[in-house]
Order: structure tokens, then C-alpha cells, then sequence
């Protein structure tokens, strides 16, 4: 039989296709008068859920399969023109926010963040209470071309959410490259110009990263959260590039696909010239922490 559900908390959708954000918005919530009361990987799933249990507040990612978050929170607006829903990316650029405002979302808050600031933005969504993000200083040199932002949003987000300080140093590449390593993850972008991203690092490496991000040990060192967080990591940084390159470079409207993970010895990077590939390292104490840049 199912436990009785607290009255008292505030019921929580929590939607997008990683399963470490599930996990993350979980514990940073529920301690503080949420429940989550169910959970969606796509928009298609999110509507399903929001029909059938009907919670207070939706966290919804932009950039899903099966179905986006902007086309989820349009079928869930049509089954209720004042659901509350705060918008939770990796990417959440001006395109994006001029598509919030047409949807009525005023809320909204980029990946990674933090649990104070994820309470606040609940409350205030709650309350329809007036909440300000402060947007982040850009620094110019980073953005004068395509490349530098996401080697810089790998440096950011290793000290944020693995609390280490570091730089990415550039390597020669080669038109055909093999990679050891354990893990591996692929995102795609499309737009004016397309090509794909390749986070990858041993499964030692991977391993330590995901009980610094989770802060959790793995005794088993094959549990799929060490891929997940690899995975969410990858999305996390190329979301944050993404959207600096399109809030500088206006023309060039760049799009995420979902990222996915493979798992092996070894990793080949096929296709492409030198020329079209940029390679970074980012050394840490465990291991490696590898990123390629290609483009069609």
C-alpha cells in the first residue's frame, strides 16, 4: 500500500532526460517541504504525469527526446492555462527565453546550480514573487570565436561542481584518433554550423568525478550513476557553451541534441579534417579529462 502523502508539502514534477538531475533536484528539495511526486525523461512523459498527478510546480528542461520542454509546457498550459512551471537547462539563451515569454514562463535557472538558489526559485515561482538572475559577466576574448567556450565551460564547471581549478590545454589532433578510455559521452549541436562534442576519461577517472558530483561512494565501479553523471556533466558543459556562443554570435542559433554515453576500452574519433577538430586536456590529480570539438 502506498504511504500517505504530507498534505503539508508542496508537490513536485521534476522533468528531464538525465537521471542525475532527478537525483540532484531530489535531494536538494525534499528536506524542504517538497515531495517529489513523480518524475519525466521527455516532454511527452511530463504531460502524461502532470494530467495524472497534478503537482504544485513543474522543473522542466528545454532540450529532450520524444518531446522538448517548450512543446511540454505547451500541452500542460493547455490542460492548465496557470501551471506553475520554472524552466531548468543547460542552455537557456536569449531564443529560448524570448520562447518563455510567449509561453508566460517567468521563471527559469541554468544548469549547474545550487540548492539555495534552486529553493529560492521555487518559493518565489510559489509565491509569484519577483525573482532576478544575475546574469553572468561574460568575458569577451572567450567569445570571439566558437571554440574557446567550451574548453572554458569545462574549466567552470569542473570547479564548480567537482571543486577543481584547473586549465584546458590544447593538444594536436590528427584525422583519425584513438582514444583509451571508460567513458564517453556525444552531444551534437545544429544550427548555422554543425558538428559534435566528445567528453571521454577512463572509468577511474569517471568514477571519482561522480562521487565528487553526487557526493556519494561507489564501492561498485560499474553503477550506472557513474555514467549518468559523466553524461549529465557533458550536457551541463556544452549547454553553457551553447548558450554563451548564441548570446554573442547572434547568427548563428546553435542547438543541443541529447547527449549519449558509451561505455568501453577504447573510443575512435572518425570523420573530419585536423583542421576541424579541436582537442583539449584538463589534467586532475586521477586522471585525464578529455574533450574534442569537431565539425562537419
Amino acid at each position: 500500500m502506498e504511504e500517505e502523502r504530507d498534505n503539508n508539502k508542496v508537490k513536485l514534477l521534476v522533468v528531464d532526460d538525465s537521471l542525475l538531475i532527478h537525483k540532484l533536484i531530489k535531494k536538494a528539495v525534499e528536506s524542504e517541504g517538497y515531495e517529489v511526486c513523480a518524475t519525466a525523461i521527455n516532454g511527452k512523459q511530463a504531460v502524461e504525469l502532470y494530467e495524472q498527478h497534478k503537482p504544485d510546480i513543474v522543473t522542466m528542461d528545454i532540450t529532450m527526446p520524444v518531446m522538448g520542454g517548450i512543446e511540454a509546457t505547451r500541452k500542460i498550459r493547455e490542460l492548465n492555462p496557470d501551471a506553475n512551471i520554472v524552466f531548468f537547462g543547460s542552455a537557456i539563451d536569449r531564443h529560448v527565453l524570448e520562447q518563455a515569454s510567449e509561453l508566460g514562463i517567468k521563471y527559469y535557472m541554468d544548469k549547474p546550480f545550487e540548492k539555495e538558489k534552486v529553493l529560492n526559485i521555487l518559493h518565489s515561482a510559489l509565491m509569484g514573487q519577483t525573482y532576478k538572475v544575475e546574469p553572468k559577466q561574460e568575458d569577451k576574448r572567450e567569445v570571439n570565436n566558437i571554440i574557446n567556450p567550451f574548453f572554458h565551460a569545462l574549466e567552470e564547471v569542473m570547479d564548480y561542481m567537482v571543486n577543481i581549478q584547473g586549465k584546458v590545454e590544447l593538444i594536436d589532433s590528427s584525422p583519425e584518433s584513438q582514444i583509451e578510455g571508460g567513458y564517453s559521452t556525444v552531444l551534437g549541436f545544429i544550427g548555422k554550423i554543425n558538428g559534435w562534442i566528445v567528453l571521454y576519461m577512463s572509468k577511474e577517472t569517471a568514477c571519482v568525478i561522480a562521487e565528487r558530483v553526487n557526493r556519494e561512494t561507489y564501492e561498485d565501479k560499474e553503477d550506472s550513476f557513474i555514467g549518468y553523471s559523466i553524461q549529465e556533466l557533458g550536457n551541463i558543459i556544452c549547454g553553457a557553451a551553447v548558450k554563451k556562443i548564441n548570446n554573442t554570435e547572434k547568427n548563428l542559433n546553435l542547438r543541443l541534441t541529447p547527449p549519449g554515453l558509451f561505455k568501453g576500452h577504447s573510443v575512435s574519433l572518425l570523420g573530419g579534417y585536423a583542421n576541424d577538430r579541436y582537442n583539449g586536456v584538463f589534467e586532475t590529480e586521477f586522471g585525464n579529462i578529455n574533450m574534442s570539438v569537431i565539425f562537419e
